[in-house]
């Protein structure tokens, strides 16, 4: 039987916070709250009711994926026409 945290986005700890931990954030209920916490090393990121846990996480998503577009500039633009340059005419030489 699937839980309703199946259908919660994956995140990484250490996307979100700047920490060097391989784990990634999961909710543990616990009466009418519920803790968004690290599998890893059990830091608890946020806590929130029970019915806002769904909500919270996806924020947390969404503001992971903007913060890794933020993060992570474009590539350089590289012209893959041949520079002018390299075909300047010669110069005409005396003789």
């Amino acid at each position: 039987m699937a839980s309703a945290s199946d259908d919660l986005p994956i995140i990484p700890h250490e996307d979100i916070a700047d920490v060097d931990c391989c784990g990634c954030l999961i909710v543990r209920v616990r009466g009418g709250e519920a803790d968004i916490l690290c599998n890893e090393c059990a830091a608890v990121i946020r806590r929130v009711p029970v019915g806002d846990v769904e909500a919270a996480m996806l924020e947390r998503r969404r503001t992971q994926f903007v913060a890794s577009r933020i993060v992570e500039p474009l590539p350089p633009f590289r012209d893959s026409r041949p520079s002018r340059h390299l075909y300047a005419p010669s110069v005409a030489r005396g003789s």
